[in-house]
């Protein structure tokens, strides 16, 4: 059977890859082998990916401009926008979890902007400690 594409997945396959994604981490305790097991199941690149979502999420609830955003992150306009537009829509759950990632502790400036100038192996070290800090 072929691969089908990811753009062509239903809204529940793409729940249920997901879940299995997050199967392991939700039964353990210590913050330490979560990071771990998310640093050996995503690549460099989609940590970045995700982290950088979340980040942009986080200010744009929080009232920055898209301007504001792209100077604090480095990140671009089209990502930024796509993120934006995720927070705007109707089900309100995204923009509901970033309110309580918000709220559960208050969040310091991002340090991550210099990850880009970064080794991949200097980028797992530097997340790793950042999630850490946060955790």
């Amino acid at each position: 059977m072929a691969k089908k594409p990811v753009h062509e997945q239903s809204l529940e396959e793409r729940q249920k890859a997901l879940a299995y994604l997050l199967m392991i981490p939700h039964d353990s305790k210590e913050k330490g082998d979560v990071i771990e097991y998310f640093l050996e199941v995503l690549t460099p690149s989609e940590v970045m990916v995700l982290s950088n979502r979340i980040r942009i999420a986080q200010l744009l609830h929080g009232g920055a401009t898209y301007r504001e955003v792209r100077d604090e992150t480095g990140i671009g306009f089209q990502t930024i926008t796509n993120v934006g537009q995720r927070l705007g829509r109707s089900d309100h759950q995204f923009a509901t979890m970033i309110d309580r990632s918000l709220t559960q502790k208050k969040r310091k400036k991002s340090k991550l902007w210099y990850l880009r100038y970064l080794s991949p192996y200097q980028q797992l070290y530097a997340v790793r400690r950042f999630l850490e800090d946060r955790m």
